[in-house]
C-alpha cells in the first residue's frame, strides 16, 4: 500500500498518463488503485474470486468522482456516455487479452 505507477495508455480515444496509488491490495484477490487528477478522482478495484466450477472470475469496479461541485455535476451528466464506452473498450481489451494468450 501507498506505492504509485504510471501508466501510459488509450483512454477513451487518447493517449493518457495516469498515476495510481494502491490504496488496498490483500493477496491474493483484491488490488484497489486510486487516481486524482485535476479536480477529477476515480479508484479502479480489481477483484479475483474463485468458481465453483474451477476457474476464476476478474470483476473491475470503476468509481468515479471529483472535487469541485460543477465536476460533480457534469459527471452525473456524462456518466451514462462514458460507461458506455468504457464498456466497448474493456471488450476490446479482453479480446485482444484472448487473442495474445492463443497466440
Amino acid at each position: 500500500m501507498g506505492s504509485r505507477l504510471r501508466e501510459r495508455r488509450l483512454l477513451l480515444g487518447a493517449v493518457a498518463i495516469i498515476e495510481s496509488e494502491v490504496i488496498e491490495f490483500t493477496r491474493p484477490n483484491r488490488f484497489r488503485l486510486f487516481v486524482a487528477s485535476s479536480d477529477r478522482t476515480f479508484d479502479r478495484d480489481l477483484m479475483i474470486d474463485a468458481l465453483d466450477t474451477g476457474g476464476s472470475r476478474l470483476t473491475l469496479v470503476i468509481r468515479p468522482g471529483s472535487r469541485a461541485s460543477t465536476g460533480r455535476v457534469l459527471l452525473d451528466i456524462s456518466s451514462p456516455i462514458l460507461q458506455v464506452r468504457l464498456r466497448d473498450e474493456l471488450e476490446l481489451d479482453i479480446a485482444d487479452f484472448a487473442a495474445a494468450l492463443r497466440g
